[in-house]
């Protein structure tokens, strides 16, 4: 962690205290404190973190980097456990800045190792390092339920402590501040994940995780033109799957379980034959009529798939799929203005790789890379329960941990290259889709 560059770019960030208000002048640096807040997350609290700074010979490592790589001279001793405590405490009012400044070191990292780059040739099916996976996740509260409910009905929280359902309707509850995650990677080479943000996800308003994510993932999309596919879960809908699509993202995520068998349109052929077309599982499918007098659905073969972009930047998708004649079809998969006109949602229904397509069975696996993200946090935390009680501190320690598993993730790389197992990408710059 100490030669990730995102513990002194980070602490750039920090605003400065005015000196001629009253207190005492603070005696290190606040990368100091930023490197705390990412000890957190591999000690997993708040105590084992400030001891191991706190021992001579970690110090004195901690210096030596300090002044050879920084070019900065910290003091001979290290900080009290409660100034660690009260500058934490101080950054965490910081916490958005914080959370915005890692989001585009992150990009540039994962552009270093090869992910989220532009040159890419399909747009349809893209590659595993243009790809990303993102899940929400509700780390346990460290107060159980009743504790909580007690401490509020006595006015001691700062504020209410929400309770979501995790694992769906059959899930349980869990009380915690929820929090929206980001990962991509270059292969399936292990630690070679690159955490891209963490962000929080309010109880109410906002459009819910759903909502939360297309906002950051279109943020993502901005500012790097290699971020071409996602892999979510069923939260995302399909008004949610239209906006990434029209971001120029495809997208994989499941069909609801509810999804049923519904007439989509009826369509004349270049061979001049009628067809009716319905949706079903995600995919055009037509019927067939058996000798038993039951109608046997028969899917639509897709030939291709392509997009096109509008003169406002956003992208259209088509598909052409082989109709029971033979013939050609081509469709939309993103919701058009006519869709609207008859309150018509259509990318719930439609997907551009539904579950029976090989893209599908072959890729949707990628998004257990989050999920082993958000499983590492767990276990990582003490007692697998977060150790702070506010969303501006458990910011701390979100970022504190995507800090130390994004720098296991460099390491890893760099040994990757050192050894002639990888050739290293060359190094770009932050790309952006408006200098395209």
């Amino acid at each position: 962690m100490l030669r990730a560059s995102y513990i002194v770019d980070i602490s750039k960030e920090i605003p400065k205290r005015d000196r001629s208000k009253a207190g005492r002048p603070n005696q290190h640096p606040d990368h100091i404190y930023i490197f705390a807040m990412a000890l957190i997350g591999v000690f997993g609290a708040e105590r084992p973190a400030a001891a191991w700074i706190r021992e001579r010979t970690n110090w004195f490592k901690v210096r030596s980097h300090s002044r050879r790589y920084w070019g900065i001279e910290l003091a001979e001793h290290p900080p009290a456990r409660s100034t660690i405590h009260y500058n934490l405490d101080r950054l965490s009012a910081f916490s958005t800045l914080i959370r915005e400044r890692f989001a585009t070191l992150a990009i540039e990292q994962a552009q270093q190792q090869g992910c989220l780059t532009e040159n890419v040739s399909t747009m349809n099916k893209p590659p595993r390092s243009n790809v990303v996976a993102a899940d929400g996740t509700v780390p346990k509260s460290r107060l159980r339920s009743k504790t909580a409910d007690r401490l509020e009905a006595e006015g001691k929280l700062r504020r209410p402590i929400p309770k979501y359902k995790e694992g769906g309707e059959d899930g349980h509850w869990v009380s915690g501040f929820k929090e929206l995650v980001l990962v991509v990677r270059p292969d399936d080479h292990p630690n070679s994940r690159v955490i891209l943000g963490a962000f929080p996800v309010p109880k109410e308003g906002y459009g819910g995780e759903a909502g939360i994510a297309v906002a950051e993932l279109q943020k993502l999309r901005q500012r790097t033109k290699g971020f071409l596919g996602l892999r979510y879960d069923g939260a995302f809908t399909g008004v949610h799957i239209d906006a990434m699509q029209k971001s120029g993202v495809s997208v994989i995520s499941p069909v609801p379980k509810s999804d049923k068998r519904r007439l989509f349109s009826t369509v004349t052929c270049s061979g001049k034959h009628v067809h009716t077309l319905y949706t079903e599982a995600g995919d055009f499918v037509e019927l067939e009529l058996l000798d038993t007098g039951e109608h046997h659905a028969v899917p639509c073969k897709r030939v291709g798939q392509y997009s096109r972009k509008n003169a406002d930047g956003t992208y259209r998708w088509y598909t052409k799929i082989e109709l029971a004649c033979g013939n050609h079809h081509t469709e939309r998969l993103d919701i058009t203005e006519e869709d609207k006109e008859r309150d018509f949602n259509r990318t719930q229904v439609l997907r551009m790789h539904p579950p029976a397509t090989d893209e599908y069975k072959n890729t949707y696996g990628w998004r257990q890379d989050v999920e082993s993200v958000n499983n590492n946090l767990d276990t990582t935390l003490y007692r697998h329960r977060m150790v702070a009680d506010t969303v501006e501190k458990q910011a701390l320690v979100m970022i504190g941990f995507a800090i130390a598993r994004n720098a296991v993730s460099a390491k890893v790389f760099a040994e990757r290259v050192r050894t002639g197992a990888l050739t290293a990408p060359p190094t770009p710059a932050l790309q952006t889709l408006s200098a395209a």
